[in-house]
């Protein structure tokens, strides 16, 4: 059976809405009954009447799941009320919803917002967009600007650090700080490639395709808020307090970010 190495890394793709000119697209929402093969027998009533794009499924409490996709009609005369049909003639769905495209553009009504597993709720924000903030705050106030992105960014590092401690608990979550580095790489925050202890008790941290860099060279600074953050995480699991320098920057035209981490002298 193949591992993670052997599959390429992707970034995982996000549907708040799609937009084909031309297609006839749906929007389809089921509350199914969460028992095994429940998913399967809608996808196989589906199989035949539309190319799915982009699905989505979780649980909820109660005994109930939900899918959601956004689909591709294979025929041309296809419709909101024949797809209701197929979906209601499976006895494992509850409730449902289809949603036709107009001019080719259909949004995702359904979802109301983002949530993680653990409950935590979420915003999605374009990496360039938010890179291109931080340059701003730079740009307005100088080193005072990087000092307040680096105290958000220790403020955000010790709030995503106590989710890690309430789920895992303290002594685990300690045990366990290598081990949540692709959590970082799964937000979209950038690829920590390697965690080397040099000298003992400090570690070097490489990041590939660090966010805070998307923006470029507007704005001569650094990651100070990436730098915060590792600070803020590190110090609320360890227990101790953490000290971060950042050695290495994409915005200074280095190939990737370094981060040398350690217990505060």
């Amino acid at each position: 059976m193949k591992d993670f190495a052997a599959v390429k890394r992707v970034k995982r793709h996000e549907f708040p809405y799609v937009y084909a000119k031309g297609k006839r697209l749906f929007h389809i929402v089921a509350t199914l009954e969460d028992v095994p093969g429940a998913l399967g027998s809608v996808l196989e009533l589906l199989r035949k009447r539309v190319n799915l794009i982009g699905s989505v499924s979780y649980s909820l409490k109660g005994g109930e799941a939900i899918w959601s996709s956004f689909g591709e009609s294979l025929s041309p005369v296809e419709t909101e009320e024949s797809l209701s049909r197929l979906i209601q003639s499976s006895n494992l769905t509850k409730e449902f919803e289809v949603h036709q495209s107009k001019d080719g553009l259909l949004v995702d009504g359904f979802h109301s917002g983002i949530q993680t597993e653990t409950g935590e709720s979420l915003v999605m924000l374009p990496r360039e967009g938010l890179s291109h903030m931080f340059d701003q705050v730079v740009a307005e106030f100088g080193s005072g600007g990087e000092l307040l992105l680096y105290n958000q960014g220790t403020l955000l590092g010790r709030d995503g650090a106590e989710v890690f401690i309430r789920m895992l608990g303290a002594e685990v979550a300690k045990s366990k700080v290598a081990d949540l580095r692709p959590v970082f790489s799964a937000s979209g925050w950038g690829i920590p490639t390697r965690l080397a202890e040099n000298p003992p008790g400090t570690y070097t941290l490489m990041v590939e395709d660090c966010f805070e860099c998307s923006s470029g060279h507007e704005v001569a600074r650094t990651c100070s808020f990436l730098r915060g953050y590792f600070e803020g995480s590190g110090t609320a699991i360890l227990g101790i307090l953490i000290a971060c320098e950042e050695t290495k920057c994409r915005l200074r035209g280095d190939p990737h970010c370094e981060f040398v981490i350690g217990p505060k002298k």
